[in-house]
C-alpha cells in the first residue's frame, strides 16, 4: 500500500464545527478541505445557535492562519 494515501484526509463541515482546531492535530497529514465546507462556515458563522457561531468563526480563522 502507498503510504502517501493513509494521510489523507477530507474534513467536513461536522468535523470542524466539532474541533475548531482538528487542523492543528492532523498536522503532518494531506487536509483536504471541500469549498462546500468552507461556505458551510460562513453562513454558520451568523448560526442562532452560538455554540455553532463560535465554532465555526474559530474554525475560519484557524483556516485563515493555515492559509487557506
Amino acid at each position: 500500500m502507498n503510504d502517501d494515501l493513509e494521510n489523507v484526509f477530507v474534513v467536513d463541515t461536522c468535523v470542524l464545527i466539532a474541533d475548531p482546531d482538528v487542523l492543528y492535530k492532523l498536522r503532518r497529514c494531506t487536509i483536504i478541505i471541500p469549498t462546500a465546507a468552507v461556505k458551510e462556515l460562513d453562513s454558520l458563522k451568523r448560526s442562532p445557535n452560538s455554540r455553532k457561531a463560535r465554532a465555526a468563526k474559530r474554525a475560519s480563522r484557524n483556516l485563515d492562519k493555515l492559509g487557506r
